[in-house]
């Protein structure tokens, strides 16, 4: 499938809260970029879109930035992200434990990250491990919520660290 005659759908990555997510092809720029869809007739559509065009705002690298919005492309509005070969915090920490070095550095990274969206007056409403991505080169970078613009979620960040063990934090998934 090509949406607006640019977007190759390859591979889905994820389907969550009625929303799907693809790696596809950008057939004018010959890059791989995320597509997130969500059916027009959602009710949160309109917000999904909104939240998009505010999260242009924060300019942090460690945001994944958005290139592209549709509407109501194939019955769905779509956002197109840069593309960011990195697994979710939730699939790290499915392997195992990070080390507290790790792990600090970690919430760290999107303390400074949702600092620099703060500054701007945009806040991560819905900060979970599965927004969180560490690429293997350790960069963290940050996914804003496909529903929800930018709010706040200090408590989020401090809620994956979780507890301590034998000189490890577990970061929990809820």
């Amino acid at each position: 499938v090509v949406l607006a005659d640019r977007y190759e759908l390859q591979d889905q990555v994820s389907e969550r809260l009625g929303s799907v997510t693809w790696r596809a092809l950008d057939l004018l720029l010959n890059r791989n970029v995320g597509v997130e869809l969500i059916p027009s007739s959602d009710p949160r559509a309109p917000h999904f879109l909104e939240a998009a065009r505010r999260s242009t705002l924060v300019t942090d690298a460690r945001f994944l930035r958005v290139l592209d919005l549709l509407e109501n492309e194939h019955g769905h509005h779509v956002v197109v992200r840069e593309w960011a070969k990195a697994f979710g915090l939730n699939q790290v920490l499915a392997q195992s434990p990070a080390p507290s070095r790790r792990a600090a550095h970690i919430v760290a990274e999107v303390a400074d990250a949702l600092a620099h969206a703060h500054e701007r007056g945009q806040y991560h409403r819905r900060l979970t491990p599965h927004h969180v991505l560490v690429k293997e080169s350790g960069a963290v970078r940050v996914v804003t919520d496909k529903a929800y613009p930018l709010d706040c979620a200090a408590a989020a960040v401090a809620h994956m660290l979780g507890h301590h063990a034998r000189g490890k934090v577990a970061i929990t998934v809820p």
